[in-house]
């Protein structure tokens, strides 16, 4: 199997190219005869002998791209797994296999205006179902947003659920309809706390924030969730992530090893999270010495170099950063770090251009060893290169003073 990309008439195109695809498969046929909800329209041809599947992905964003830079949250993890749900059953109806749908996060699309979800049906595909979402869920866990509680306990609940023998779609219906979705999450009242009485007062939002306890002048912020809405042992609970430092008292309830959260926590401590849950900044500054956020940019053009001293303009260069000088009535845009993504969606890329020609998440450009490239990411009116337009996902190197052309906004790079 060999998947391209690439832009067609009117639409953007994910290719599975097979030799094995069979055209009058009766599965394609039902794909291609009826608009399947969750399923990425599918068309079969052939090329020099060898036959190609194509799926419309146009105005969609792969999972993995989506998310590369913000996190996933609870909302967008429902949507995933609801969106499984509901095509299993769609599937059915059209005797369709389940196994066939590819749950790599490369090849789940979301419609971000539609807020749907949609899947590649591939009827050669080898890996079972039960397989192919376990391995989604582990890809899932690498970019939740591990502050949102209900996106950690959602992922890791319906994990449990999946590494028993024989696990069902329904089961995790069930599982989100009655016990997650009937969980309320609590945060202690740090006003109210007495660590000698060892009571809280919870709200109904997250789950446990504690600042400043004893009047220390250095801050933690320990955060962790309660599976079944009672209270926790704290003083276990951090003992196992940040170590024996810390002396948080409350009812024990939760000793159980064999329990979710016995459980869940013996999972944190094997893939390696121990460390990431306690963050302490320390800044040391001399005297009379400014503090900066970032650091500041040089100006090369002010150098002054000493007489008879000889530079390497290379190394200049290198350290230099990068721009996209405009030809358009935007601003220039000044390339700050690597991968650097533009497009027109707040909070998900680096650079916003609010054109409407512009996609949400439109182009990246890299730097890569000594040589930088750029790489369209499925955008609606492409990416162009000196006037030639590329293909989704194709990593194309650029040298300074080559045309940029973003949908139909042109720069120079420099």
């Amino acid at each position: 199997m060999q998947i391209v990309y690439r832009h067609g008439f009117n639409n953007n195109l994910m290719i599975i190219r097979d030799s094995n695809i069979v055209i009058n498969d009766y599965r394609i046929n039902m794909i291609m005869r009826n608009k399947i909800s969750g399923l990425l329209e599918m068309y079969i041809g052939c090329v020099n002998g060898e036959s190609e599947l194509s799926y419309i992905i146009s105005s969609r964003q792969s999972v993995r791209d989506l998310f590369s830079r913000n996190k996933i949250k609870y909302e967008d993890v429902k949507m995933l797994i609801d969106g499984i749900i509901a095509l299993g059953k769609e599937l059915r109806e059209y005797l369709l296999d389940i196994n066939s749908i590819l749950l790599d996060l490369d090849y789940i699309y979301f419609d971000v205006d539609t807020k749907k979800v949609y899947f590649c049906y591939y009827p050669n595909n080898v890996n079972s179902f039960e397989k192919s979402f376990r391995k989604m869920l582990q890809d899932v866990v690498v970019l939740v947003e591990h502050n949102d509680y209900k996106a950690v306990e959602l992922t890791y609940g319906v994990m449990e659920i999946c590494s028993k023998a024989n696990f069902s779609l329904y089961q995790i219906e069930q599982y989100i309809s009655t016990t997650l979705e009937g969980v309320k999450y609590k945060v202690p009242d740090t006003d109210a706390y007495d660590i000698k009485n060892q009571n809280y007062i919870y709200s109904d939002y997250g789950i446990s924030n504690i600042n400043d306890i004893e009047g220390k002048k250095d801050k933690y912020k320990n955060e962790k969730f309660n599976y079944l809405n009672e209270q926790i042992n704290v003083e276990d609970e951090i003992k196992s992530i940040v170590g024996e430092e810390s002396n948080y008292c409350i009812d024990n309830k939760h000793s159980d090893n064999n329990s979710l959260f016995g459980k869940f926590t013996k999972f944190l401590n094997n893939r390696n999270f121990r460390e990431t849950k306690v963050i302490k900044k320390e800044i040391c500054v001399r005297e009379n010495e400014s503090v900066y956020d970032e650091e500041p940019e040089m100006n090369y053009e002010d150098e002054k170099v000493s007489e008879g001293e000889t530079v390497l303009i290379s190394d200049i260069i290198k350290d230099k950063k990068r721009k996209l000088f405009s030809l358009c009535d935007y601003d220039d845009i000044v390339i700050n770090e690597y991968p650097f993504t533009i497009g027109k969606a707040s909070g998900k890329v680096d650079e916003i251009i609010e054109d409407k020609s512009v996609s949400r998440i439109h182009v990246r450009i890299d730097n890569e060893a000594d040589s930088f490239t750029i790489e369209d990411l499925n955008s609606r009116n492409g990416t162009f290169v000196n006037g030639e337009r590329l293909n989704p996902y194709d990593k194309i190197e650029i040298t300074i003073g080559d045309k940029i052309t973003i949908a139909s906004l042109d720069y120079i790079f420099k």
